[in-house]
């Protein structure tokens, strides 16, 4: 009868010892899923900060491409316009998208689409 007692202790000592694994196991689960969540938010993080920095450095080739002065000196010389006209065109330089299109539009476009923006602004 001893024996009995005994191997029935030994049961219920290894069922709490799987009992106890699981529940180690549940905890390291839990934690690798939080982990694994934690590293996702930071690829995510960084993947827009390069993708911001890209467009960043795509922004910036059209400003060193057509800067202000340049854009300023073009209109200074066309004679079709007044002194008014010219002081609002230069805030249409502001944008780096405007200054391109202004620089690369055929002389006969051009002031067109100058005197367009500008009344439109």
């Amino acid at each position: 009868m001893g024996k009995r007692v005994a191997s029935a202790t030994n049961k219920h000592a290894g069922t709490s010892d799987k009992t106890e694994k699981a529940t180690q196991r549940r905890r390291q689960d839990g934690k690798v899923v939080e982990m694994m969540g934690k590293f996702l938010e930071f690829k995510e993080k960084q993947a827009e900060t390069e993708i911001m920095q890209q467009e960043r450095a795509r922004s910036n080739v059209h400003e060193d491409e057509f800067p202000i002065p340049v854009c300023i000196a073009v209109v200074d010389s066309m004679e079709d316009m007044s002194d008014d006209e010219k002081v609002l065109a230069y805030d249409v330089f502001k944008d780096p998208q405007n200054r391109a299109i202004f620089m690369t539009a055929k002389d006969s476009t051009r002031l067109k689409w100058l005197r367009r923006k500008i009344t439109t602004a």
